[in-house]
């Protein structure tokens, strides 16, 4: 006589879960029931299908205003759904982050527990309006914020690369400076922020004596230099030194120069 455990296993078929399954058969003897054998057998059902994606975004492109040096960026986030579950999303942005002019890769991986994966990839293109006379700048559509994660995740499920963007948003007010501006470059490859050098506006030049260069101003997710009360320099006239060298009243001589800064 044959048994199993389940019992449905003695016909040797049946349904099986994801997961692994432990199936015991047990063989007794019809004369000594003390006579008895057992097989057991692990059976490891495997999930080989990946998360399907949906609402994948589009790459899209969107401009910033004269004078503006980043702005925040949102989109309609993609659905990842499974046979079975999803494990873990991650996503290298998420929308409302703060963007400088370029071009950003934005990806979304989502896992299932078997480890099957599913990507969704978009990049969002910020660039400058163009302001010279005649120009017509593009109009273009950025989708709507409000994309949801799929409602079978928990919410300690949804993980992201933290930039830490509470300071970025400031990167977009940089200070005004009289008689001058400032300029303002996008930081190097796979940074987020602006560095900016004050420049002055022609017959002017800064009042301050540097020894090299005028100094620089870093925005980023982890500083703001500008609100670190350091010191930006002023943009005073400037003349020509009279001959001999000298200068009226209330401007000073600099003699590397040889001009007059009131």
């Amino acid at each position: 006589y044959v048994d199993s455990d389940p019992h449905w296993a003695v016909h040797l078929e049946g349904e099986l879960s994801r997961g692994k399954h432990v199936i015991t058969f047990r063989a007794r003897s019809p004369v000594n029931p003390r006579e008895s054998a057992i097989c057991q057998m692990l059976v490891h059902v495997k999930d080989i299908i990946p998360p399907n994606v949906t609402n994948c975004p589009k790459s899209f492109t969107d401009y910033l205003s004269p004078g503006q040096v980043m702005k925040r960026l949102t989109w309609n986030e993609p659905v990842f759904t499974d046979n079975i579950k999803v494990q873990h999303v991650m996503a290298t942005f998420l929308p409302g982050h703060y963007f400088s002019e370029g071009v950003h890769k934005i990806e979304y991986h989502a896992s299932d527990m078997d480890g099957n994966h599913a990507r969704c990839q978009f990049t969002a293109t910020l660039r400058r309006i163009d302001t010279q006379p005649g120009s017509n700048p593009l109009l273009v559509f950025v989708p709507k914020e409000g994309g949801k994660a799929p409602s079978e995740l928990g919410e300690h499920y949804y993980k992201y690369n933290k930039h830490r963007e509470s300071q970025l948003f400031k990167c977009d007010k940089v200070p005004s400076l009289e008689n001058g501006k400032f300029n303002c470059k996008n930081l190097g490859p796979g940074q987020e922020g602006i560095k900016c050098i004050p420049e002055c506006d022609a017959g002017y030049s800064f009042y301050q004596k540097f020894s090299s260069r005028p100094p620089s101003y870093i925005c980023n997710s982890q500083r703001v230099d500008w609100e670190l009360r350091r010191f930006i320099p002023d943009c005073s006239p400037v003349t020509p030194s009279s001959t001999p060298p000298g200068c009226d009243s209330g401007w000073e001589y600099r003699s590397d120069e040889n001009i007059c800064v009131a």
